[in-house]
């Protein structure tokens, strides 16, 4: 029998898998297991991995051979998309012991026991993990917090149904736990996450079946938040358009709800729109988009475009181009699309040269660089409210043009509506949020000047 005195977990992909990530890190904590940084010296490497694109099969193999390179004779156990998917091709690297897929997650301990490992101490150390993962881990300023799981959609291109299942949602009570115990660790926002919020409490019942299809449960599960527990701000990760519903803007008036709206895009073109089987068209996203606005002063639109997806003509990655200007971005993850095995999308005629997706998706990085320094560009001169996480580096401030002399500290933080913000303040500035006047822009982000009051 192994015994489990320390554990290390790497984690890719998507905000849900960091969550569970979390979650997973609190267990072994409080089964009496030091939580210590991956690539460092442990008993049990967990690496939490990803499959929604080649790349994400390819990183997982390569995060499993360097956790056996430091760790020499370590359990490592592999779980995730990528081994629930592949688990005979996770299960042929040598190295690894267990292939616990997505459904480990969530009897980790239970399943590691089944491979007999004793976890911990001989002797319980009862004061271990009794504070949950801040026991071994600073608490975060910020967490993810996991609310829904699955999805129904079936998109063309998407794996994502075949590896999480079909949509389920957590009890309301379950997350507001959770969002308490992270307000009692000390954290100040939580992102709400899952692979498609909007759908949260569609599998528990809805009064009517438009209610059920508008968002209305991801509506009432913020209104919950809002009133029954003190987290500070509450940023929803990525929301479908479809299921978009104008009660949003009711819930934004708090003052706690950032000012953040990751909007699902994938194509600016209706006939690739159509061909992905999304649910909804440009035009009706660029009235939500205007809506928001017009609600709102400030949101920070954000989405993800897929580009080269089957048959994606000129013309087409042209309207797409077109319309990302028109919407004008405050930031843009671009795809290149990559064929999965098992999708409709996959053996769809028209395949696009890899050139060609290379030349679209440079183009399209380049636009999402020149929209996000607009964005920070027209904030000069505003008061945000800014979450303040962790001290800047020396050799970070240097890189960004900073002065980091005499003596003063500079932080990195992040505003209620998404922006990287630098500034100097106090030393016991973190986990704290207060106003940054905003001035240049910088990187990534943008300097700020400390004000007085909170913004």
């Amino acid at each position: 029998m192994k015994r489990i005195r320390t554990a290390s977990i790497a984690t890719l992909g998507c905000k849900l898998n960091q969550s569970e990530s979390d979650r997973m890190m609190r267990e072994l904590s409080s089964a009496g297991v030091v939580i210590v940084p991956f690539g460092q010296p442990a008993d049990l490497c967990l690496i939490n991995s990803c499959t929604v694109t080649h790349i994400g099969d390819r990183k997982s193999r390569q995060l499993i051979r360097q956790a056996t390179r430091a760790n020499p004779g370590a359990f490592v156990a592999v779980t995730g998309c990528y081994a629930e998917l592949e688990p005979e091709a996770v299960s042929a690297i040598e190295e690894v012991a267990a292939v616990l897929g997505n459904a480990g997650k969530d009897r980790l301990i239970e399943s590691l026991r089944e491979y007999w490992l004793e976890l911990g101490t001989e002797r319980r150390n009862d004061n271990v993990g009794a504070g949950g993962p801040a026991t071994q881990h600073p608490s975060r300023t910020r967490a993810f917090v996991k609310i829904q799981e699955g999805c129904d959609n079936h998109c063309s291109y998407c794996i994502v149904p075949r590896a999480r299942g079909h949509q389920r949602s957590l009890s309301t009570e379950e997350i507001l736990d959770e969002i308490r115990r992270l307000v009692a660790a000390g954290c100040q926002e939580a992102v709400l996450t899952g692979v498609n919020i909007t759908a949260y409490g569609r599998d528990q019942g809805a009064s009517t079946a438009r209610e059920s299809a508008r968002g209305i449960g991801l509506v009432r599960l913020l209104e919950r938040i809002l009133s029954d527990t003190e987290i500070s701000r509450v940023r929803l990760s990525s929301l479908q358009p479809e299921d978009w519903n104008p009660r949003f803007h009711e819930l934004w008036t708090t003052g706690r709800l950032c000012r953040h709206l990751h909007l699902s895009l994938q194509s600016g073109s209706d006939a690739v729109l159509r061909r992905m089987r999304r649910r909804y068209n440009t035009g009706q996203y660029a009235r939500i988009v205007e809506e928001a606005r017009r609600e709102l002063p400030g949101v920070a639109i954000t989405t993800d475009v897929i580009t080269g997806f089957p048959g994606e003509s000129e013309a087409e990655h042209l309207e797409t181009e077109s319309f990302l200007h028109s919407i004008g971005f405050a930031g843009l993850h671009v795809f290149k699309y990559s064929p999965r095995a098992g999708t409709d999308a996959a053996a769809m005629a028209d395949q696009v040269d890899p050139r060609v997706k290379q030349e679209r998706s440079d183009l399209l990085i380049a636009l999402a660089g020149e929209m996000s320094r607009q964005f920070r560009v027209q904030l000069a001169g505003s008061v945000l409210s800014a979450l303040w996480e962790e001290p800047l580096p020396s050799t970070r401030a240097r890189s960004l043009g900073i002065d980091a002399r005499g003596g003063r500290i500079w932080w990195s933080g992040i505003s209620d509506n998404y922006v990287r913000v630098y500034a100097a303040g106090p030393a016991s500035l973190q986990g704290t949020v207060s106003g940054a006047r905003i001035g240049p822009v910088v990187g990534d982000g943008v300097v700020g000047t400390m004000v007085r009051s909170k913004a």
